[in-house]
């Protein structure tokens, strides 16, 4: 089986193109025991990315080159030779940006079967969610009847955030 995937060329200068990137082919072995293989339906964007895209460290380690780029991946189990997850599993995992993952079961996390839209778990229900909520309950331990203010609200966490408050 051939699986494409994204990886990170060079280290874009200013805003990012698409000469900074290359597509590549790879072929996957069969799975091992204990491991899964997944088809990638959904890959995060995200802007934090592009700081990773500078080979400063921040905050987070930057992309390495001629690796896949890597963020939150939703994708379903086609293939498996594990009994943590059946084919037929929709899973969440960080292995890259790639048609197909393959690996360990204990590299993907099982997302529960909750009739909710997939795209849920890539937001509300995935890092922007979280990172709204923690922000709100534990950083800022907002309260009842409390006020909040969101400085650059027109984001994905800062929008998340009023939605919350205002809950």
């Amino acid at each position: 089986m051939i699986s494409r995937e994204i990886r990170l060329r060079r280290y874009p200068s200013g805003r990012a193109g698409a000469g900074d990137f290359v597509t590549v082919e790879r072929a996957v072995r069969p799975p091992a025991q204990g491991e899964v293989r997944v088809r990638n339906l959904m890959l995060s964007l995200d802007p934090y990315m592009r700081d990773r895209m500078d080979p400063m460290t921040r905050y987070v380690e930057p992309f390495r080159l001629d690796e896949p780029l890597t963020g939150r991946v939703i994708g379903e189990v086609v293939i498996s030779r594990s009994p943590d997850l059946p084919a037929g599993a929709r899973v969440v995992h960080q292995l890259g940006w790639r048609e197909v993952a393959q690996g360990p079961s204990r590299l993907f996390e099982r997302l529960p079967e909750d009739g909710l839209p997939l795209e849920a778990h890539m937001s509300l229900l995935g890092m922007t969610g979280l990172t709204a909520w923690v922000g709100l309950t534990q950083v800022a331990r907002m309260t009842p009847g409390s006020t909040v203010l969101v400085s650059a609200a027109a984001g994905a966490v800062g929008s998340t955030v009023g939605l919350l408050a205002r809950r």
